[in-house]
């Protein structure tokens, strides 16, 4: 299970709008620092079609929390570049995550910079 949640979260960092589309809860929060701030869902989706993609994303100190049988959340540091000479991006970050019975969705996802 923590393998298949660590692959999807990765992909929430460098996938595109298909993959958000797809895996991102219809109730959806995320929160970033200023100026981007809560976005929802159909904010979110937006927000990929004028943004470049994460090239790359390192997570460490890596934690999983159940949240019961059907919820969980990861906590870790994420390191990311846009590009292969970009500046790294650092920010302590959670996210959450629901079984559906297709599969892990992305309900809350917050990023506080290092």
């Amino acid at each position: 299970m923590s393998a298949e949640l660590w692959a999807l979260e990765e992909q929430f960092w460098t996938g595109g709008h298909a993959f958000y589309d797809k895996h991102l809860a219809s109730e959806a929060v995320m929160t970033f620092p200023a100026p981007a701030g809560i976005l929802t869902r159909e904010a979110i989706l937006r927000s990929l079609l004028a943004a470049p993609r994460w090239r790359t994303v390192e997570m460490q100190e890596r934690r999983v929390i159940a949240l019961g049988a059907a919820a969980v959340a990861l906590v870790y540091e994420a390191k990311a570049t846009r590009s292969p000479a970009g500046q790294a991006y650092r920010a302590f970050t959670s996210s959450v995550y629901r079984r559906r019975p297709g599969g892990w969705e992305l309900v809350f996802h917050q990023q506080t910079p290092r």
